[in-house]
């Protein structure tokens, strides 16, 4: 019987953080995505609340790989520096490879919208909604969506499931902005009928669920 001999992998190499002037760091010229005003500012916004969480990707000789909209982004704050890590990568195919995958595969994913509307509400009651890329004409698009889904089994009011419906009312409770996103999902035109449609269509929701429970 011959004995297999299993293949070890090499670990992936150790990223050495550096930080750069970014007036050292050039935009790269193959760059095939676009960033426009609206990207930049966003970004922009993200930077200054959230600060720097990942590193830019630079070659050899600076040449900007992964980050080009944040490295916008940044200059347009003011920034001095960046922190940046320099790519393991010597083919000039596979670096071109790298940098197309970086920008296509998020682009293979998609949000969950039943989870992602509360989650924005929430984070628009905190006056952060600008740092996440979306507005309040897209939140306002993404809720009335929702409502107009067909109700199903154990749903709320205009098919808002019940632990969404309890965390809307949390992020809208104190905010006239939420207000009126209450009085759009609802239909409703005054602002606190609006909010006691949407707990009573909860109460609701919550009562028939512990009556199947209990059957």
């Amino acid at each position: 019987m011959v004995k297999r001999v299993r293949k070890v992998r090499a670990p992936a190499p150790v990223m050495k953080v550096l930080r750069l002037p970014l007036s050292a760091l050039v935009l790269s010229p193959e760059n095939v995505r676009l960033h426009s005003h609206r990207q930049v500012d966003a970004l922009a916004a993200a930077l200054d609340r959230f600060k720097q969480q990942s590193p830019i990707v630079i070659d050899g000789k600076r040449v900007v790989l992964k980050g080009n909209g944040t490295v916008l982004a940044a200059r347009q704050l003011g920034w001095d520096s960046i922190d940046c890590v320099t790519t393991t990568l010597k083919d000039q195919t596979e670096i071109e490879a790298y940098a197309i995958a970086d920008n296509r595969l998020s682009d293979l994913s998609e949000f969950d919208d039943e989870r992602l509307a509360p989650k924005l509400l929430e984070i628009s009651a905190a006056d952060l909604l600008g740092a996440t890329g979306f507005d309040d004409a897209e939140l306002a698009d993404l809720t009335a969506a929702l409502t107009e889904s067909t109700p199903g089994p154990k749903r709320g009011l205009n098919g808002f499931k019940a632990v969404p419906v309890v965390r809307i009312v949390v992020a809208i409770e104190n905010s006239l902005n939420r207000f009126e996103a209450a009085m759009q999902a609802t239909g409703e035109m005054n602002r606190e009928k609006a909010l006691l449609r949407i707990c009573d269509a909860y109460l609701a929701n919550h009562a028939a669920t512990q009556r199947d429970i209990e059957h």
